[in-house]
């Protein structure tokens, strides 16, 4: 404004929101067996790699081969605002899991 005062410039708040990852392997959800760090890698003109660590519980029997070909589906889920939205960040299958029987971690 010439000649006078500038308007005043409001700032609005950050909204705050909750998230959440579900985590599907061969349709089962197995988002509270969760642990660590999940990443999802894409590059152009790559198929897109996922990663994840399972906490596989005491007495369950692992056999790290029968989990290759499992199809996997990871979601993002958001709420703000009272509106909740989920995205799909991954769809893929399991192709090289690792078994470490001391920490009882699938990778």
């Amino acid at each position: 404004m010439p000649g006078g005062a500038a308007e005043p410039e409001y700032v609005v708040r950050g909204q705050a929101f909750a998230w959440a990852l579900r985590l599907l392997v061969a349709g089962v959800a197995v988002t509270a067996q969760l642990t660590g760090t999940v990443t999802v890698d894409r590059e152009e003109g790559a198929a897109g790699i996922a990663g994840f660590d399972l906490f596989i519980a005491p007495g369950v029997p692992v056999v790290p081969t029968d989990w290759i070909g499992r199809t996997v589906i990871l979601d993002y889920i958001s709420t703000s605002a009272g509106e909740t939205t989920e995205t799909r960040r991954f769809t893929g299958q399991i192709s090289g899991p690792t078994w470490n029987p001391i920490t009882r971690l699938l990778h």
